[in-house]
């Protein structure tokens, strides 16, 4: 059994709490069932909350991966880029708690030859400000909603889709999708093989410098790396694209006055990185040492450092420009721009949570639900729980 509750930002119902205000106190997110989509009456009953692996965030919507491969989304869909059925004649259509979305059959969308047709299995999400992007089958990528910078990567000029397209198709090659990634107005996608593909976005040059006089990318295209870099992860800010690989220093494309290739070191191997929109922090134990730092590289304008009084932490997520963690006694805890509540109601006059940190205290329907994950969005915060036996320790 499991439970997700958010706070942050809600104009649009991105927090999937039933409502579209802003909250600075976790709400319980509620997950449409399948009979009653569509029915905001429903809103009020129980969470029928899914096991969430991944979210992801967009400027006003959120997209929730469950561990059987079921999407979920929450939040505006007037663009249709929650990716469920459009709702003519209402002059908003905000979808203020998560329903299923059904890929369905994309046209176009073939197996090379001898291959078994696909069966739209989710194997990853990413989120622009204004479009949703699903990989299928791992072979796959379909998206919807808007975007004018090529984000969507569906050909020149095309800015808005209303349904689920094919994107990209590695069917008829060997290759795989390992990973799709996305900010702002870029997307990035990393295949087996340890090539990156992108599109969106460029002009900073954080698809490679060989697109950046392009400005735009307005189709998937290989994004140029040092001689012998095979990518083994990729992340993206707001301007920027970081790339990883084994026993090599990162590769950090795009512009920033906040960020040099110059400050990044080798990852070891079992470091974890994530981004906000100009920052980048790292989860690593250090030789030696039987606990885990964070380092924190870009903007610190709004605290999206993290504190030198953090605890000991095991996992982290960034958003736009504060992060979640979770702490090795499973708490779950955040740090920088807090306006719209998404890192608790202590903020200073500015809305920031500066070189510290609050714990986001969450109801507990039985001592048995444990703070197992978080997830941070644009100025949204989600945090899950999980029931564990008490005989067995959460994770």
């Amino acid at each position: 059994m499991a439970q997700m509750y958010a706070l942050g930002s809600n104009g649009c119902g991105q927090l999937g709490i039933g409502h579209t205000e802003d909250v600075a106190i976790p709400r319980l997110c509620i997950f449409a069932p399948p009979e009653k989509r569509h029915d905001e009456r429903h809103a009020t009953g129980g969470s029928g909350c899914p096991h969430i692996r991944k979210i992801s965030a967009g400027g006003n919507h959120t997209l929730a991966l469950s561990t059987d491969g079921n999407l979920y989304a929450a939040g505006r869909n007037d663009d249709g880029r929650c990716g469920l059925p459009l709702q003519p004649g209402k002059e908003e259509d905000l979808r203020v708690i998560f329903e299923e979305v059904h890929i369905g059959k994309i046209s176009g969308m073939m197996t090379g030859k001898g291959l078994p047709e696909p069966n739209n299995r989710v194997s990853d999400i990413a989120a622009t400000w204004e479009a949703s992007f699903v990989v299928l089958d791992s072979k796959y990528v379909v998206a919807c909603g808007s975007g004018g910078k090529g984000e969507l990567g569906l050909g020149r000029n095309i800015t808005s889709m209303a349904t689920w397209t094919k994107v990209l198709d590695l069917s008829s090659t060997e290759e795989h999708i390992l990973k799709i990634a996305a900010s702002m107005s870029h997307v990035v996608v990393l295949l087996s093989g340890g090539q990156v593909l992108g599109w969106g976005s460029c002009r900073k040059g954080q698809l490679g410098a060989s697109a950046k006089e392009e400005k735009t990318s307005w189709f998937p295209t290989r994004v140029e790396t040092e001689p012998a870099f095979k990518a083994t992860d990729v992340l993206v800010g707001r301007d920027f694209t970081l790339l990883l690989a084994a026993r090599r220093k990162p590769e950090l494309l795009g512009e920033s006055k906040f960020l040099s290739g110059e400050d990044l070191e080798v990852f070891g191997k079992d470091d974890v990185a994530v981004c906000g929109w100009n920052t980048i922090h790292v989860l690593s134990k250090p030789p030696g040492s039987s606990t885990k730092t964070t380092r924190s590289l870009g903007k610190n304008d709004r605290g999206q450092f993290a504190p030198k009084t953090l605890p000991d932490i095991r996992e982290i997520a960034a958003g736009s420009e504060h992060c979640v963690a979770v702490t090795m006694d499973n708490r779950a805890i955040s740090w920088g721009w807090g306006e719209h509540g998404n890192c608790g109601d202590k903020v200073d006059s500015k809305g920031n949570v500066i070189d510290r940190y609050n714990v986001i205290e969450t109801p507990q329907p039985h001592i048995s639900f444990k703070v197992s994950a978080v997830a941070a969005g644009c100025a949204t915060s989600f945090i899950i729980l999980k029931e564990f036996d008490e005989e067995s320790k959460a994770p």
